[in-house]
């Protein structure tokens, strides 16, 4: 809120006593207008400088309602205001308002300075989440690349994925593949060695299945009767002893468990 110094002797100022005897106004109505006219230039004449404005707005400003020539000259003849080029100012205005005008200018300066001290502070928390999210996404794409190193994912001539004999749990199987003689449903064979475990038993199944591919049964109807890779892993044939007929091997004596036809 705006204020201005009001000294105590202002009711006692024989400035205020002439203004009032020329002005034919009670002393009371002279310290009003004057306080009127302070006020007003608090806002809008904070340099004292009443240059800008007609003698009708001053008197108005002022509250003054006589004769528009009278207020006005009373002011300047007892000095509250001084004629300059163009108008009039207020007579020692920096003495009545300067505190207030320097304390405007301070606070406008602080305001400024706030100002600027958010818009660093909102500069570098933008700087951070950026700089925080570019980080975690490259945290987050290199935890994804490892992953697909992680992955077995190589493409075969079929686009079936193949298996990779690094891998844990899937040594031997390319040999197992290779060696297998109706390489058919890759994955479901892939699949079936891990959860046989066949890792460990890979001698044991590949001298077993030497055996079955010169066997009569897998010879019959140019191998009409070989049973699918992962039905013959899953039912762990190579435990069979070949000839045996204990376990039926032709799609005329039964299906796969998993749907496959023999």
């Amino acid at each position: 809120m705006a204020w201005i110094k009001s000294f105590q002797e202002l009711r006692h100022h024989p400035k205020v006593k002439r203004l009032a005897r020329a002005c034919g106004i009670p002393l009371v109505q002279a310290v009003g207008h004057l306080h009127f006219l302070w006020w007003f230039a608090l806002d809008y004449a904070p340099d004292g400088n009443l240059s800008s404005f007609t003698n009708s707005e001053i008197n108005e400003m002022a509250g003054w309602e006589g004769d528009e020539s009278v207020f006005i000259s009373a002011l300047a003849d007892v000095k509250f205001l001084d004629v300059v080029s163009g108008g009039y100012c207020i007579h020692d205005w920096g003495e009545y308002a300067g505190r207030l005008i320097d304390d405007r200018e301070r606070k406008r300066e602080q305001d400024r300075d706030r100002a600027k001290a958010y818009r660093d502070r909102q500069k570098e928390r933008h700087a951070t989440v950026t700089r925080d999210g570019k980080e975690r996404h490259t945290l987050d794409k290199s935890r994804q690349d490892k992953t697909k190193v992680d992955k077995t994912r190589v493409k075969d001539e079929n686009g079936d994925a193949e298996a990779d004999d690094t891998v844990q749990g899937m040594r031997g199987f390319d040999e197992f593949w290779k060696a297998y003689p109706k390489r058919v449903k890759k994955q479901d064979a892939i699949k079936a060695w891990g959860q046989v475990k066949a890792e460990g038993l890979t001698k044991v199944i590949l001298d077993s299945l030497t055996q079955f591919r010169s066997s009569k049964e897998w010879a019959r109807e140019n191998g009409r009767y070989i049973p699918y890779p992962a039905t013959w892993l899953r039912n762990r044939r190579w435990e069979d002893e070949v000839g045996n007929g204990s376990r039926s091997y032709g799609g005329v004596h039964g299906g796969d468990k998993d749907g496959d036809s023999l």
